[in-house]
């Protein structure tokens, strides 16, 4: 135990005797919510709408965001948290190298299904 907290131990042991000594975390409401109800939920609305017109978000998106729509600052952490206190995740796309050949790789992907059915010894479908 350190110092400063052996002497306040002792204090509140010596102002309210045994009560003093108890567990008083539960009592602490801790800080507010950052944004209401109402403000999480436009924020949803808003990325969602965006997500079906393909539109990806960042931290310093919705920063800025939140700062135009509801007039809050945040911080880009609190972005994420925002995010995944309304259920939504980060998703990024899978970079693709500017000269892949969709056909191929499907052709490839075919192919090698197809290899894995003949080993397992099961019939293609055709």
């Amino acid at each position: 135990m350190s110092r400063p907290t052996y002497a306040k131990t002792v204090h509140n042991y010596n102002k309210d005797g045994l009560a003093g000594l108890r567990d008083r975390r539960h009592e602490n409401p801790g800080a507010p919510p950052l944004l209401t109800d109402a403000q999480l939920l436009l924020l949803v609305q808003t990325v969602r709408a965006d997500y079906e017109d393909g539109i990806l978000w960042d931290a310093v998106k919705l920063q800025a965001c939140v700062e135009d729509l509801l007039g809050e600052k945040i911080h880009a952490r609190r972005s994420y948290e925002l995010l995944e206190l309304a259920g939504l995740s980060w998703q990024v796309p899978r970079p693709a190298h500017e000269r892949a050949n969709p056909k191929a790789q499907a052709d490839f992907k075919k192919k090698a299904s197809l290899k894995r059915l003949k080993r397992l010894g099961i019939s293609s479908p055709t």
